[in-house]
């Protein structure tokens, strides 16, 4: 999984992209695959933000087809790769003031 925050807006990525590995690699054998995998994905991001459309399905696929090459390359492994990228300030909902709660009423047997 390529976990990445971005602010689409600013066209910058906020977060540095994390890569979890579930029975792919061993991850503590393999930091500097990891940390080339969240580069790769980085650069990907970031060249998907500067373009002047930008399509959510294009970057979530550009991601899954550069990662998945570098990845062939490096193990000649095929993970199945979950590109997971969040946008900060989506929508700026304004914020309801919370109402009070009802008071329960019980019924009282006399």
């Amino acid at each position: 999984m390529a976990v990445v925050t971005i602010d689409r807006k600013k066209k910058k990525i906020i977060a540095t992209p994390k890569i979890t590995s579930r029975g792919f690699v061993y991850v503590k054998t393999s930091k500097d695959l990891m940390q080339e995998s969240a580069e790769l994905v980085k650069t990907t991001v970031q060249e998907n933000l500067d373009n002047k459309e930008f399509d959510w399905g294009h970057l979530k696929q550009a991601v899954r087809e550069k990662l998945n090459h570098y990845l062939w390359d490096q193990t000649k492994r095929h993970p199945v790769i979950l590109p997971v990228i969040m946008e900060v300030n989506q929508h700026h909902r304004r914020t309801k003031k919370a109402k009070p709660a009802k008071p329960v009423e019980t019924e009282s047997k006399a």
